[in-house]
């Protein structure tokens, strides 16, 4: 066989390949190994490898320092050295059970040099080595962890026994709904052993129909964003009876915030409950009674209007007699004290109409200046009869425009003053006004009798009346601060008394400014029935009277004829309704209740229907209750109640004259009384 010299170069080459290779792997295995020992010898943990006989064969730094001992002690001596208790027998047994290539954790003891042990967390690898078991051990001191964890259980042990000693149920729920602990207060509450409720449901333990609810208040907090839950429910004992109670619930959530349960705490307000019913049993007891007051005093004051009524038109009537000087004088005192008793009686149904709910304010703008001017001109007179300073304070530099009903705030300081003249015999009164914020203060000072500390909270209930033992008439019936209070309450306002008995009073409320608008209409002087009665114009005017009372129907004629108009009545409406000519009258006054079966309303919508053009009338009427209130409110007709004031009455009658051509319309047919 022949040698090629390219074979050999070839060989050669390939020779000097394997050697480099070879050479290679030394290195690297050399630089492995060197890298082992420095990753060995810094690792944070105490590295042991030993063989299946226990001996150590290699161990880092940290091993010596966890242990006390130089690394060439620690490489002569065994596991059994540092590990109390250690058997190599029953230790190989789980040794053999290892994977290889695979860590094995368990908590195991190390024992120091100086005697002392601390726990461990040791992790095993079982290493083959060229048919040659190693075990190659980490250990981590686990000393601060235990003693986290002891404090731990030391912490839960004691919430636990706070829990069970805490008098309020609470419960604790995984997210399947199912009970998984409470207190005893909670078993208690339910009336069930702690036993028969972890690991149940709320409809293992609860109605059907409570535990639905609960159930759906339960995933409504699981799914919601809120994290806490308050309502108010029921919750039943076993032995059946029912508690109202408040549940507070709060999610219980994982360490990535995903929620895993609910922990719930119920307040037993079922005392509670029965209080409120009894409190509200009583305000329903207390509105019961002050209804039956009220309709009371509407009862009584349409009895006594009716011959109130008559009596008063009876006397307006005599003034076109031509009476005597001695009899005008008469007249004049008789109508002074109709004119006290229908004041009285309309105080009444003041009352009656704040209590049924029927004032309701209509607001206007107006100069507060204007209403002081008012004032003065109504009770300067009065105030200078009693030689008593009669002043008005207000900030002269500012418009103070009001937004509030004009009518009930001159009904309120009218009252006022008409008080504080009243009980005051010397210094003077004054009547202030003061901006706070965006209202305005209204005060009423006098230098009066005062009033006592204990009378203060009560002189503004009904009937109510300080050092009036004796119910004087002059003194009234003691219901206008009561009035006053239910008018500002209409208003949104409320009114306060301070007061030193002997010293003088100061009663006072606040209102809204409206700095929006401007005035568009002026408070003007009441003109004096006199007045009205100069300027009125019902001669030869047609009226037609439905009154069934005799008195009244001839206080009424009587009147009315001898203003010069010409009166036609009747005693029901059916009566009326069959008279052909019926419906040419100018103004119709009618009673409410009306002896017939149709009501003085129902003549009208019955006579209404068959005009086209609007009649005009004025309904006068008794009665007072909230029902009736109610149901004429939004009547087309003007509702007057007895004792009417001829006043108002003359108002509504010129108002229809002046409405009308009522000379276009009259022919020389006179309609016959």
């Amino acid at each position: 066989m022949s040698f090629n010299p390219t074979d050999y170069d070839r060989l050669k080459e390939e020779l000097l390949i394997a050697v480099k290779a070879r050479k290679e792997a030394e290195r690297r295995a050399q630089q492995s190994g060197s890298l082992y020992k420095v990753l060995i010898q810094h690792a944070a943990d105490a590295v042991f490898v030993s063989d299946f006989d226990g001996h150590f064969i290699d161990v880092n730094y940290q091993a010596c320092d966890s242990l006390g001992y130089p690394r060439e002690e620690l490489l002569q001596m065994d596991v059994a050295d540092i590990v109390p208790g250690f058997d190599l027998a029953s230790e190989r047994l789980r040794w053999d059970k290892f994977k290889l290539d695979r860590p094995n954790s368990f908590i195991s003891t190390h024992r120091r040099k100086d005697g002392s042990t601390f726990p461990v967390e040791v992790r095993v690898t079982v290493l083959d080595l060229d048919g040659e078991k190693l075990m190659m051990a980490m250990a981590s001191d686990i000393t601060e962890r235990k003693r986290s964890e002891s404090a731990l259980q030391e912490s839960l042990a004691f919430s636990e026994s706070l829990l069970q000693t805490m008098p309020v149920p609470v419960f604790y729920k995984n997210a399947l709904g199912q009970y998984t602990g409470c207190n005893s207060a909670f078993a208690e509450f339910i009336g069930k052993a702690p036993e028969d409720i972890i690991g149940k449901t709320v409809f293992d333990i609860s109605p059907q129909q409570l535990s639905a609810v609960y159930r759906d208040k339960d995933l409504e907090l699981l799914d919601s964003p809120e994290a806490v839950q308050i309502y108010e429910s029921r919750v039943m004992h076993a032995d059946g009876t029912r508690h109202d109670v408040i549940f507070h619930k709060a999610r219980i959530v994982n360490s990535s915030g995903n929620p895993v349960g609910i922990i719930g705490v119920i307040l037993d307000i079922t005392e509670r409950k029965r209080y409120e019913e009894m409190q509200l049993d009583l305000i329903r007891q207390l509105e019961g009674k002050e209804l039956a007051k009220t309709r009371f005093l509407a009862s009584a004051g349409h009895d006594l209007r009716q011959p109130v009524s008559a009596a008063s038109l009876f006397v307006h009537a005599l003034k076109f007699t031509s009476p005597t000087q001695r009899q005008n004088e008469l007249i004049e005192k008789l109508d002074a004290s109709m004119k006290t008793f229908s004041d009285l009686l309309d105080q009444l149904l003041n009352i009656s109409k704040f209590d049924a709910g029927m004032i309701k304010p209509q607001y206007t703008s107006f100069n507060l200046a204007e209403l002081f001017n008012w004032l003065e001109h109504n009770f300067s007179q009065a105030a200078l009869d009693k030689q008593l300073r009669f002043r008005f304070y207000f900030p002269m530099n500012k418009q103070l425009i009001l937004s509030t009903d004009i009518g009930l705030l001159k009904s309120v300081l009218m009252n006022l003053l008409s008080n504080a003249i009243k009980f005051t015999s010397h210094g003077g009164v004054l009547v202030s006004a003061r901006i706070h914020g965006g209202k305005v203060k209204l005060q009423v000072w006098d230098t009066g009798i005062g009033i006592s500390e204990e009378n203060v909270s009560q002189i503004f209930d009904e009937f109510y009346q300080v050092s009036n033992r004796q119910r004087s008439r002059e003194a009234g019936l003691g219901l206008g601060l009561s009035i006053c209070k239910r008018a500002l309450s209409v208003l949104g306002g409320e009114i306060t008394c301070h007061s030193r008995l002997g010293t003088g009073s100061v009663f006072a409320f606040s209102l809204p400014l409206d700095g929006k608008h401007s005035i568009t209409e002026m408070l003007s002087v009441n003109r004096s029935a006199a007045e009205i009665e100069d300027e009125l114009l019902i001669r030869d005017m047609r009226i037609v009277v439905l009154e069934d009372d005799e008195l009244v129907a001839d206080g009424l004629v009587n009147l009315l004829q001898g203003l010069g108009a010409v009166v036609r009545h009747f005693n029901n409406a059916e009566e009326a309704l069959r008279q052909d000519d019926i419906a040419a009258a100018d103004c119709f006054i009618v009673d409410y209740s009306l002896a017939g079966e149709l009501a003085g309303l129902d003549f009208l919508v019955a006579l209404q229907q068959r005009q086209k053009e609007p009649i005009h009338a004025v309904v006068i009427t008794g009665e007072t209750s909230s029902e009736f209130m109610r149901g004429v409110v939004d009547s087309p007709w003007k509702v007057l109640h007895k004792p009417v004031s001829f006043s108002s009455l003359a108002m509504c009658l010129r108002s229809f004259a002046a409405s009308k051509d009522r000379l276009s319309r009259y022919s020389s047919t006179e309609i016959q009384g």
